[in-house]
């Protein structure tokens, strides 16, 4: 936070820096996803028969799946 207002020419007591960074903390930054596409699968088949999967941060909760793998092998599956 102290670098963040000194390069925008802000001054800040240390207390406020101090108050903002305790907020601050613990704050998820990223989900780590990455767009990058989709895959179509055959009607009926589950995608954990061709690649592993993974809710984003680990959030078993979302409707969502990711995949790291590399969509090249998986076409030579199918």
């Amino acid at each position: 936070m102290k670098n963040y207002f000194e390069e925008r020419g802000v001054h800040k007591r240390y207390c406020e820096i101090n108050r903002i960074v305790q907020g601050c903390t613990g704050v998820r930054r990223t989900t780590g996803q990455h767009p990058g596409g989709i895959i179509v699968l055959p009607v009926g088949e589950e995608i954990e028969k061709f690649t592993p999967v993974q809710h984003p941060a680990n959030d078993v909760n979302s409707d969502i799946i990711t995949t790291h793998f590399d969509y090249h092998p998986l076409m030579e599956t199918c």
